[in-house]
């Protein structure tokens, strides 16, 4: 499914949502009122700011679900990410308030009524479409992979047992325990408060880079590993954007392969996390050697020093060098290899430099000289025939 046919069902599902909320809102607070049910009342108004959610999804999930530009880099799935911590946020707000007002009623001198059986009628309703909508709000939520419609499908379902407890106690309120409806509110706030928390508390992991669950983190350590010519992997960390999944790597190669080679194999071992993987859209796999890492100290350790020189100074001292035997006509290219920091070198000469090399102990006398750098573990000479 690509992205405008989940737009186009993410809108679908929501303003079919919108309209069960208007609906069910007309009939709750027409029957709260007629029958004198204060939870009817309560869940009319729950029922009215689900149509005000409903609303919100539409405007977040549209903004959130916008790719990438140049002053969201990653991406605006955080926008998603807000939507839902506010939709939460409202649902603890409206229970809290509700909540109170119903203890302050059931606490006051205030003569309580007994709602008529009549009014059952309203929860029944809200319970049948509720459950309803909450079953194909979470398949489409589910389809297209929308952490916010998922939230809202779970809204719905939350609805559903609210208007079952309210069910029950506008049902004994109408058979001589008229305390019951009150004590009904106060349920369906609890319940209302919980919902929001969780979605609150979600969120607000996801805005601070909370990491994906250890189990998936190890699997997907796992996939990298066994990649073919990866030889392990370090600091791996995974974050949360929206819906998307984010990973850092450094991913170990064999130390004497090519740069292209590596960041060959960096390449496809990160491709296969991505095809694998659902949530996950990008990986960033920096190329390391293998078996040569203190995760973290190179960047963080200030009192870090580098011992070995780069090309151009290993080329200027090894050139000097080559010079004394007078090789350094016959030098092709040096191969530098930087290994627990030390440096192995690969010399390749041209055919011209057999006969010299032949001679005496100029061979072992000019590795020698090489090797006693402090900088080099060894040296391996290669003629390019």
């Amino acid at each position: 499914m690509n992205q405008i046919d989940k737009s186009q069902a993410i809108q679908k599902v929501t303003i079919l949502g919108g309209v069960i909320n208007v609906l069910l809102s007309a009939l709750q607070l027409s029957m709260g009122v007629l029958f004198h049910s204060n939870a009817l009342v309560m869940d009319a108004i729950h029922s009215l700011s689900d149509l005000f959610t409903d609303i919100f999804v539409l405007i977040m999930t549209k903004v959130g679900r916008a790719g990438p530009d140049e002053n969201h880099p990653y991406g605006h799935g955080r926008f998603e990410t807000m939507g839902v911590v506010v939709l939460g946020s409202a649902l603890i707000a409206v229970a809290l308030l509700l909540g109170w007002q119903n203890v302050e009623r059931l606490l006051s001198d205030e003569e309580l009524v007994s709602p008529g059986g009549w009014a059952l009628l309203a929860p029944v309703a809200a319970i049948l479409s509720k459950e309803l909508l909450f079953r194909h709000t979470l398949s489409v939520g589910k389809k297209v992979n929308a952490k916010i419609i998922i939230a809202n499908a779970w809204h719905h379902r939350s609805d559903a047992m609210s208007s079952i407890v309210v069910l029950v106690g506008v049902g004994l309120a109408s058979f001589g325990w008229p305390w019951m409806d009150s004590v009904a509110a106060i349920a369906v706030a609890v319940f209302i408060a919980k919902i929001g928390f969780d979605f609150v508390y979600d969120s607000v992991k996801e805005l601070v880079d909370t990491a994906l669950d250890p189990e998936l983190v190890d699997e997907i350590a796992k996939e990298f590993i066994n990649s073919p010519g990866v030889k392990g992997a370090h600091n791996l960390r995974t974050r949360k954007v929206g819906d998307n999944a984010l990973i850092d790597v450094n991913v170990e190669v064999d130390s004497k392969i090519s740069v292209s080679e590596g960041h060959e194999i960096a390449t496809r071992a990160a491709k296969k996390v991505v095809r694998k993987f659902d949530d996950v859209v990008d990986v960033t796999a920096h190329t390391d050697i293998e078996h040569d890492h203190v995760e973290g100290e190179y960047f963080i350790d200030p009192s870090h020093k580098v011992k070995t020189p780069l090309r151009d100074e290993v080329e200027d001292v090894v050139g000097a060098i080559l010079r004394e035997f007078n090789l350094d006509a016959s030098l092709v290219r040096i191969q530098i290899h930087y290994i627990k920091n030390k440096i192995h070198l690969e010399l390749i000469l041209n055919d011209s430099a057999t006969a010299t090399l032949n001679s005496g102990q100029v061979k072992s006398k000019m590795i020698e000289r090489i090797e006693a750098l402090e900088w080099v573990s060894d040296v391996e000479l290669l003629i390019k025939l």
